[in-house]
Order: structure tokens, then sequence, then C-alpha cells
């Protein structure tokens, strides 16, 4: 039995099939996976468990086209929630 946590990978993509595809790739290779149409929501859960305590993503992928931002305001933004992980 491997106790090990999985590494957590979180996904911003506005393109369903894309997210659909990142989700089942990082599944299969044995990530935990979370997924978000927009950078926004994805800045809300960021936060949300940073005020919980809870451990942030081991691993971002990110569109760099979205509709609420793009994903270089997204990395600014992450960043000064101080998430460290590579996005």
């Amino acid at each position: 039995m491997n106790l090990k946590p999985k590494a957590r990978v979180l996904v911003i993509d506005d393109d369903p099939d894309m997210q659909v595809f990142l989700r089942k790739l990082y599944t299969i290779e044995n990530y935990e996976v979370a997924s978000h149409s927009s950078a926004s929501d994805a800045l809300k859960e960021l936060d949300q468990g940073r005020s919980r305590g809870s451990s942030s993503p081991d691993l971002v992928v990110c569109d760099l086209k979205l509709p609420d931002l793009d994903g270089l305001e997204f990395i600014e933004k992450a960043r000064q929630l101080g998430l460290q992980a590579p996005i």
C-alpha cells in the first residue's frame, strides 16, 4: 500500500475538451487534479485554501487566454497569494 500523498495539479482552461484531456492525463499518472474554467475561480480556490491552511497545488497548468484574466495576470495574482508551485 502506498501511503505517499498524491501530488496535486491545478488545471485552468476555458476549453472543456482540454480540461477533460488534462484531468484524464494527470489522473492516469496518479495525480490529484482540480480544474477551473476561469482564473478568478482558481484564485478563489487558492485563497480559500490558504485561509484554511490547506496545502497548495504542486503544479499549475494554466491557459494563457482565459475569459476573465490572461494567464500572466493569473500568475501575478497567484504569486501575490503566496503560491510557489511551478506554473
